[in-house]
């Protein structure tokens, strides 16, 4: 019972599968196909222990199992995946989106003068702004889970994703373009450096971009716009409000996981 819990684990283990759903039911299965191995060594005349080492071996290697259970499942798991992150990056939209209103609405407060776009037009520029951000912030979040123990990895999927924004903002709408990309930037290098153990260093994340349009591209920055510092309050309270929306997306599945072993140990 012990080698047939082990083989059945590490199949599990080394098995892809898309949820925690469809591990139990590939356990159980397989747990199923080894106690029939099993009985049908007993018939044979086996003990116990040569019943069980004999359906071992024609049970089979459980790495090549899992890598045929990855071929099986591996649609399902990339719907899932893909699913996954839709739903992550429509949930980082929103949070973006409170997170940013929040700051307008506190700063017109303060001011006594509206900071929100004016009509349909300036609602457009402004939600654009909020996808550039989630865009931004996810994009890097992904280069992290590509490219676990390569920071240049995450870095470069970043940048060459940035100047692919860039420029298709760019061709698109140059008045508009600069903003966005400043937005995309600045989420993307804030995620960056919230994965370096220093306290508080994103925050250059997002103020270095700004810092250096308001030097290099002033002149393309909307002249009815925000001011800086009020650009960087926004997407700094964005990132921070998007670290913990990345943070329990990723422990979500380990707690289930966990909860899974606890039951079947």
């Amino acid at each position: 019972m012990t080698t047939r819990f082990a083989l059945v684990r590490r199949v599990g283990a080394l098995a892809r599968l898309p949820d925690r759903r469809r591990r139990e039911e590939v356990e159980r299965e397989l747990s199923d196909h080894l106690e029939d191995l099993i009985e049908e060594a007993r018939r044979r005349g086996y003990d116990e222990t040569m019943a069980g080492r004999m359906a071992a071996i024609r049970f089979g290697d459980p790495g090549r199992i899992a890598e045929d259970f990855n071929s099986v499942y591996a649609f399902e798991r990339l719907s899932r995946r893909t699913a996954a992150g839709a739903f992550l990056l429509f949930t980082c939209l929103a949070a973006t989106s409170l997170a940013v209103v929040t700051v307008q609405l506190s700063a017109a407060t303060l001011w006594m003068r509206t900071l929100l776009p004016n009509g349909i037009d300036g609602l457009y520029w402004e939600f654009l702004g909020f996808c550039s951000i989630a865009a931004g912030y996810c994009c890097a979040y992904l280069g992290q889970r590509l490219f676990r123990n390569s920071i240049a990895g995450a870095v470069s999927l970043s940048v060459i994703v940035a100047v692919c924004v860039a420029t298709g903002l760019f061709s698109w709408a140059p008045g508009h373009a600069l903003l966005p990309t400043l937005a995309f930037a600045s989420a993307a290098s804030a995620r960056l450096l919230q994965g370096i153990p220093v306290p508080f260093l994103w925050f250059a994340g997002t103020a270095g971009p700004i810092a250096m349009a308001a030097l290099a591209f002033r002149p393309l920055l909307p002249e009815q716009g925000p001011p800086p510092w009020l650009l960087w309050i926004g997407l700094t309270l964005s990132c921070a409000t998007l670290r913990g929306v990345v943070n329990l997306f990723s422990i979500w599945p380990q707690v289930h996981l966990k909860a899974y072993r606890g039951r079947a140990s």
